[in-house]
């Protein structure tokens, strides 16, 4: 004999937002930092965007890139940073060396001590605001 049924709800709110799932590309699985030729760069950054463009591939006879298949987003999730916890590879020796566990501790910090600003690997990406508006200027996000 059944007493009750309860069945959850879900609920959540309606405000425009994550009505789709991200669609671009994002170099973490591409640029994890672990040997020198997939450390992200300035460059290589510039690079994928002209491939989300890239027109080559044909979807139903027709010549189309990922941007008008609405890929159209662009992002760096790692190596960008200045620091050594994310590449080993290209250790500034001007900054402290930690081991992962300090890293992941939480123990190392990419952000300047006055400012509280994230602070930008130069050394691979010598304009930040210059790769952003040229990923705009390509109709990226």
């Amino acid at each position: 004999r059944v007493r009750g049924l309860w069945i959850p709800m879900a609920g959540g709110i309606d405000n425009g937002l994550g009505l789709k799932p991200p669609m671009g590309w994002r170099s973490w699985n591409l640029y994890d930092c672990m040997s020198p030729e997939r450390i992200i760069t300035d460059e290589r950054m510039r690079a994928a965007m002209h491939a989300v463009l890239d027109t080559s591939r044909s979807l139903s006879v027709k010549a189309a890139n990922l941007k008008d298949l609405g890929f159209d987003e662009i992002s760096m999730d790692d190596g960008w940073q200045q620091c050594n916890c994310s590449t080993r590879q290209d250790e500034d020796p001007t900054l402290p060396t930690c081991s992962v566990d300090e890293c992941v501790g939480g123990h190392c910090s990419w952000h300047d001590k006055r400012t509280g600003l994230p602070m930008v690997n130069r050394h691979r990406f010598w304009d930040m605001q210059s790769l952003v508006q040229y990923g705009h200027s390509l109709g990226l996000k």
